[in-house]
């Protein structure tokens, strides 16, 4: 049974966008809850007690530069994440967290919302931006939830979304957006907080997977097994790579193999969303790597990037192997298209840099874009 709202206009924006602008408004209300959390343990606990919280905090902005490539949205908006990220990164000084730099880096992610909210609106309409609020609510609030602290943190606001439901939703995710709307109050009791935490899952595997829905217990397990593939460096050179994840309580692990480079290297911070994977490996000791899956190509073929610390970008394909350690024809003429079409990438993005090379830095100055970053807000407010 569906309930029907007054007045349906998801229709507008396809499916796959949908997914999308939900899943970004996830990755930021999860980064949103995890600087909080970050934030507030720094004030009682030395780094060395909340590194995972801290390189969870990072991953997670990985993620989200992810989402806002493939949504094609204004490119000043990673610019703006880049700029939270660095904040982030500084306020780490010699395995010290400095309180004052990370409630900077709040402020200024706080500012890039509002920006980017802008940026869904015009694109997208206000279903957007409601579709982003939605997504932030929902994974802020399971985020908190599932959280070992015994205090809760929790947004308000939700009222305005539930209010403004722009599709018609089946009567179980109906039951669920009011029963959120109903548990928005000071105090919950375990039960109650149980019941929050199923309609908020139900709200979000709807709309993962909108209009059929996704359980969000197979999100990372598609991650898990053997991997082969080739790594393409900026200098255009191939290299053989293996990737091996497991899964134990739930918890994701793995090694990396790249030819004449790396052997059996640990692979750390494993972050998955909806399709999204990104983690981090030290090949050289202290030099860190991130390795993200950004594309499906097609069925256990996915495409990605590697990003040094220069901030250099390579490219790699890797394919999921059968029990014989073999990838199957189909999928090994998906890889070398994408190889050939990123090999091309590359060669024109190195003739772009010789252009710009050669302009005179007075020309450079002249067209520099700068950045004004808005008022900050204390915090992010969803009922606007």
């Amino acid at each position: 049974m569906l309930v029907t709202i007054s007045n349906p206009v998801l229709s507008q924006i396809s499916n796959d966008k949908i997914q999308k602008i939900f899943l970004l408004g996830r990755s930021l209300g999860s980064g949103y809850y995890r600087l909080i959390d970050l934030t507030n343990k720094s004030k009682e606990f030395a780094y060395s007690d909340i590194r995972i919280e801290y390189q969870n905090a990072f991953q997670n902005f990985n993620i989200t530069d992810l989402i806002i490539e493939d949504l094609n949205l204004d490119a000043c908006l990673s610019e703006l994440l880049k700029n939270v990220k660095l904040n982030l990164y500084s306020a780490l000084d010699k395995q010290d967290l400095s309180e004052a730099k990370l409630a900077v880096t709040l402020d200024k992610f706080s500012s890039y919302y509002e920006d980017l909210k802008q940026s869904i609106k015009s694109e997208y309409s206000d279903t957007g931006t409601w579709l982003l609020d939605l997504g932030f609510y929902t994974s802020f609030q399971l985020e908190s939830i599932n959280s070992k602290d015994k205090n809760k943190l929790f947004l308000s606001g939700f009222n305005k979304v539930v209010e403004n439901i722009p599709t018609m939703i089946p009567e179980r995710i109906a039951r669920a957006f009011l029963n959120i709307k109903l548990f928005e109050k000071p105090e919950l009791t375990e039960a109650e907080l149980a019941g929050l935490k199923t309609s908020l899952t139900n709200v979000i595997e709807f709309f993962s997977g909108y209009p059929d829905g996704r359980s969000l217990l197979t999100e990372s397990q598609e991650l898990v097994g053997k991997w082969q593939g080739v790594m393409l460096t900026p200098d255009c050179l191939k290299h053989n790579i293996e990737l091996k994840i497991n899964k134990v309580n739930s918890k994701l692990s793995g090694v990396m193999n790249i030819d004449k480079i790396a052997e059996n290297i640990p692979i750390s911070n494993i972050d998955t969303l909806d399709g999204y994977f990104t983690f981090m490996f030290k090949p050289f000791g202290t030099e860190k790597l991130y390795i993200k899956f950004d594309a499906k190509l097609s069925d256990n073929v996915f495409s990605g990037e590697i990003i040094d610390v220069l901030g250099q970008k390579g490219y790699w394909v890797l394919a999921k192997v059968d029990k014989s350690s073999t990838v199957e024809d189909k999928n090994l003429d998906v890889m070398g298209l994408y190889i050939k079409d990123m090999e091309e990438k590359i060669k024109v993005a190195k003739q772009q840099v010789l252009s710009v090379s050669n302009i005179g830095t007075d020309k450079q100055n002249e067209t520099e874009i700068k950045i004004n970053f808005p008022k900050l807000k204390d915090k992010i407010i969803l009922d606007k």
